[in-house]
């Protein structure tokens, strides 16, 4: 057995434990830092279904393409998700990275 990938946030002992599973193909930063989590088999950061949208680009026809002007947006400042809330809020949380489906906890 391989060792778990697991936080615990220690709460008050009069709340209740929240448990914070992640979906197929995710980890814990899913919940702990949501910057680092991708998505799509780990091809992209989660941002680029967050992003504020970008600035609208004209293109003129008689110019050639330059790629760079792309943009997918901008990043939001930042990205709270429940366990910031539930932290925040003095719950205890355990949430972990899952490698494998029905793997033991």
């Amino acid at each position: 057995m391989s060792k778990l990938d697991i936080t615990i946030h220690y709460g008050a002992p009069t709340k209740p434990t929240i448990l914070l599973i992640h979906g197929l193909g995710m980890d814990k930063n899913i919940w702990l830092n949501p910057y680092d989590s991708r998505i799509l088999a780990g091809r992209f950061p989660i941002t680029i279904l967050l992003n504020e949208k970008p600035d609208l680009i004209r293109l003129e026809p008689d110019k050639n393409f330059n790629l760079s002007k792309l943009s997918i947006g901008k990043k939001p400042e930042e990205l709270r998700t429940i366990y910031h809330d539930l932290k925040e809020e003095d719950f205890s949380i355990i949430t972990w990275s899952q490698k494998r489906p029905s793997e033991p906890i």
